[in-house]
C-alpha cells in the first residue's frame, strides 16, 4: 500500500511538473511572439516611412508648385487643370503624412475620391467608381481602419485590371458591417488573373510573407495585408478571388474599431 501511494505521489509530482513546464513554455512563447510582432511592426513602419520619404522629395516645394499651377489655371479659367491640381495636392498631402496611424473610414474614402478624380482625367468615361455600404451605414464612416488600406487596392484594380481591359471598367467598394467584423470588398470588372497567379498571391498573403515590391509607386497590397495582420492578428487580412476575363474581388477583413486609442502598437 505504501509503495502504491509513493508511486502515485511520484506520478503526481511528475505530472504537475510537466503541466508547470508546459505552462511556463507557453508563457515564454507568448512573450517571444509578442516581442517578434512588435519588432515586425516597427520594421514595417520604418519601411512605410521610407517609402513616404522616398516619394516625398520636398513636400513644401511640391505643394507650393501645385498651388502655383492651380492659381495660374484659375486665372486663365482652365478649371479642369485647377481641379486636377487641387486633387493631386490633397492626395499627396494625405499619402505622405502619418502613415502609422488609424483613420476613420470617411478619411480613407475622401482620399479615394481624390484618387479617382485624378485617374478620371486620364481614363475619362472608361473608369467609374461606386461605393456602397451594408449594415449600420451610419456607423461605418466613423469606424477606424489602417491608413492607406483602400487606395493601394483600388490602384491595383485600376492598373492591373481595368487598364488592360477593352472598354469601360468599374471599381466597386462594398462595406459590410457584421456583429464582429468590418468586411470590405474592392471589386473590378477587369481582366482578372489566371489560377496559378491567384493561388501564389493568396498563399503569400495567408503566410504573411513580407514584400518590398511596390506597384506603380504605391504601397503594395502585401504591405497592407502585413500591416493589418501585425495590428490586429493573423485572422484578419486580405484574400483575393479572381476569374480570368471577368474581374477580381479583393476581400479585406478587419475588426470593428470605434476609436484609434483601442489599438496600440
Amino acid at each position: 500500500m505504501e509503495d502504491y501511494l509513493l508511486t502515485k505521489h511520484e506520478d503526481c509530482l511528475v505530472h504537475g511538473s510537466l503541466i508547470w513546464n508546459s505552462t511556463e513554455l507557453l508563457f515564454y512563447q507568448t512573450i517571444r511572439e509578442s516581442a517578434n510582432r512588435s519588432r515586425q511592426m516597427k520594421i514595417l513602419k520604418k519601411q512605410a516611412q521610407y517609402l513616404a520619404l522616398q516619394n516625398q522629395i520636398n513636400p513644401h516645394f511640391l505643394y507650393n508648385t501645385l498651388e502655383c499651377i492651380r492659381s495660374e489655371a484659375l486665372i486663365h479659367k482652365v478649371d479642369t487643370v485647377a481641379n486636377m491640381t487641387e486633387a493631386l495636392a490633397t492626395f499627396f498631402r494625405y499619402t505622405i503624412s502619418d502613415l502609422d496611424r488609424l483613420v476613420p473610414v470617411s478619411a480613407e474614402l475622401d482620399n479615394i475620391n481624390n484618387y479617382y478624380t485624378i485617374q478620371h482625367y486620364r481614363f475619362g468615361s472608361r473608369l467609374s467608381l461606386k461605393i456602397d455600404m451594408e449594415g449600420d451605414t451610419n456607423q461605418i464612416p466613423g469606424l477606424y481602419i489602417p491608413k492607406l488600406t483602400l487606395q493601394p487596392v483600388v490602384e491595383n484594380a485600376v492598373f492591373h485590371g481595368i487598364e488592360k481591359k477593352a472598354g469601360a471598367g468599374e471599381v466597386v467598394i462594398h462595406f459590410i458591417l457584421t456583429q464582429q467584423r468590418l468586411l470590405i470588398q474592392v471589386s473590378d470588372n477587369g481582366v482578372g488573373m489566371p489560377p496559378h497567379t491567384l493561388n501564389t498571391l493568396n498563399d503569400r498573403l495567408a503566410r504573411n510573407i513580407p514584400s518590398s515590391d511596390t506597384e506603380k509607386g504605391g504601397i503594395a497590397i502585401s504591405n497592407v495585408n502585413e500591416r493589418i495582420k501585425l495590428l490586429f492578428g493573423d485572422i484578419y487580412g486580405i484574400y483575393i478571388r479572381s476569374i480570368p476575363g471577368e474581374g477580381t474581388d479583393v476581400n479585406i477583413t478587419l475588426p470593428i474599431v470605434r476609436s484609434k486609442d483601442e489599438v496600440t502598437d
